[in-house]
């Protein structure tokens, strides 16, 4: 479909279907080519454009490539649909880890702190910032924000996870 009806194919959303069966099997080169060679196109919606930036965004941040990654990054947060809600503030916490990678930790913070004071950050998206946190060094500002999601969602994993790793790197075993 691809090859022969490239314009149905990008009005379809193909584009990206393909982009994310690539990223479950962690193809990040295959992503990028078919990624990169849709994603400009003028007959992909701006919802699968959007889309596409985003899987390229983590695909790149994957090979280590943080510039390539924080524009897309940047790109799939202007485009995505709508400005508001969970499906959004991932993708700004997705800009922010990126943005942290590529050294820009004032960009990235501005990301969390976003996601975070939006009402409509879930436990996923608070987890989420948290990481950020702690990868910037904010340890506590990261302990807050796994007690927010402990206290929002008891049963979310991913938030005793990163209590587990803070209580490590302190040196507390037995917390």
């Amino acid at each position: 479909l691809l090859q022969f009806y490239p314009i149905y194919a990008q009005e379809a959303g193909v584009p990206s279907l393909v982009a994310e069966t690539f990223m479950r099997e962690g193809r990040w080169d295959e992503l990028i080519l078919v990624g990169e060679a849709h994603v400009n196109s003028p007959s992909l919606p701006d919802a699968e454009r959007a889309r596409l930036s985003s899987l390229l965004a983590q695909a790149f941040r994957r090979k280590g490539e943080f510039d390539p990654a924080l524009r897309y990054a940047q790109r799939a947060a202007a485009l995505w649909p709508t400005q508001e809600g969970p499906a959004f503030l991932h993708q700004k916490t997705v800009l922010g880890r990126v943005a942290l990678d590529a050294g820009r930790r004032d960009e990235a913070l501005a990301q969390f702190r976003a996601v975070i004071s939006s009402a409509d950050a879930d436990v996923p998206n608070l987890v989420n910032s948290a990481w950020g946190y702690y990868m910037a060094g904010e340890a506590a500002e990261a302990r807050a924000l796994v007690d927010r999601a402990i206290a929002s969602d008891p049963s979310y994993g991913n938030a005793y996870h990163l209590r587990g790793w803070m209580l490590l790197a302190a040196g507390d075993y037995a917390g």
